[in-house]
């Protein structure tokens, strides 16, 4: 069965991908593991606010052009492909990193940086920005092995470096990141063959601006809850209950990107509209998302624990966090079949749902706790639901 699964390009990216994103998620449970042993919870609170609002800025910076390679892609294309990403990408993360350094007073005034601090994190922007556009590369050439080899190497190095950074408290946990991602980042440069060039394809970024811009918007939409929820719970409650919520989030996350992965090789596909591959793709999640909910919710006390027994709080908000993997999964892939139809207006209506019913309630209920913060997500993943089921 494996094997006939390999023959298809959709389920062989899709595991691919999908192996990747366990790996990241194993490592990056490993990785707070380690933290929450080396570090005091306010550290723990600093450091994923930090690595939030970088991720924040890497996802403004992207521009959408991620997307539009894994669209458009073409061996003719992909030079220019690449070269437009990369300068356009490295231009606007050091803008909009500059801007939330320049600004840090008022978007978070409890994150206090020293001037050395302020210019890494500028450069941090960047570098993370880069390491994660470039994986359109390697889906876009159904390449997602390679993929899981830098990750792997990220992954490794993220577990040494916070030994060697206790002294600098959360900036060590940090820098740790910061760094893993750097010498990744380096390693992917050299996978991809790529030649600095200050030449932008302009006829090219004409041809894929309207698909990349939408999708840029879209992408924000999407992602807003997970990144922005560690800002908004530090400045307005703690960074202690920040570490509480990013535990189980992030342990969460690691069914999310199920969906995510099969959506991604689907639309490498590069198919046209087909209901086929659509039911495809919710079956072969489904297939994998459900024994895994199951999984997770037997052992979600006993991973919280892991972490020290102040993360036990967070029980209730993990239970019902995996369980939204059911509605998510679905709108997650009709995301995606609305991208390939070039139904941009849909999509960015139903990623707005998403995003403002979710935000906007968890604000509102902030001082209930974890628990109205997670049910503020659910409630904006079942409406975006409706509306998706609909079209």
């Amino acid at each position: 069965m494996l094997k006939s699964l390999l023959k298809n390009s959709l389920y062989k990216n899709s595991i691919y991908l999908i192996l990747n994103s366990i790996l990241l998620s194993i490592f990056g449970f490993i990785f707070w593991n380690i933290n929450a042993r080396l570090y005091n919870v306010k550290d723990i609170g600093i450091a994923t606010t930090l690595i939030s609002v970088q991720t924040i800025i890497g996802i403004l910076s992207s521009f959408g052009l991620g997307i539009a390679v894994i669209r458009y892609y073409s061996s003719e294309k992909e030079k220019a492909l690449t070269n437009n990403l990369i300068i356009l990408n490295t231009i606007i993360s050091l803008v909009i990193g500059s801007i939330f350094i320049l600004g840090i007073s008022t978007f978070s005034p409890k994150l206090i940086l020293s001037p050395i601090e302020k210019l890494i994190f500028i450069l941090s922007c960047l570098i993370w920005t880069l390491f994660s556009t470039t994986n359109s590369i390697f889906i876009a050439k159904k390449q997602s092995l390679l993929i899981l080899l830098k990750n792997l190497i990220f992954s490794i190095l993220k577990l040494i470096l916070p030994f060697l950074f206790i002294f600098l408290g959360s900036y060590g946990i940090f820098s740790s990141y910061v760094l893993a991602t750097l010498i990744s980042l380096i390693f992917t440069l050299i996978l991809i063959k790529y030649k600095p060039s200050l030449k932008i394809d302009k006829n090219l970024l004409k041809q894929t601006l309207n698909f990349s811009f939408a999708n840029y918007i879209a992408s924000i939409f999407n992602a807003l809850f997970g990144l922005l929820m560690p800002l908004i719970i530090t400045n307005l409650l703690s960074p202690e209950l920040t570490a509480i919520f990013y535990v189980p989030w992030m342990i969460a996350n690691i069914l999310f990107f199920i969906p995510t992965s099969v959506s991604q090789s689907f639309l490498a596909e590069n198919t046209s509209s087909n209901n086929f591959n659509i039911k495809k793709s919710l079956i072969f999640s489904y297939i994998l998302v459900i024994p895994a909910i199951i999984l997770t919710l037997f052992l979600s006390d006993h991973l919280l624990l892991l972490f020290g027994l102040e993360y036990l709080q967070g029980s209730l908000f993990l239970k019902l966090s995996v369980l939204s993997t059911i509605i998510y999964t679905y709108n997650t892939i009709k995301l995606n079949s609305l991208n390939i139809q070039h139904k941009i207006k849909e999509l960015i209506i139903a990623n707005l749902i998403t995003a403002f019913i979710s935000i906007s309630f968890s604000i509102v209920l902030i001082n209930y706790g974890l628990t109205a913060i997670v049910l503020s997500w659910i409630s904006g993943q079942f409406l975006t639901f409706l509306y998706l089921i609909k079209l």
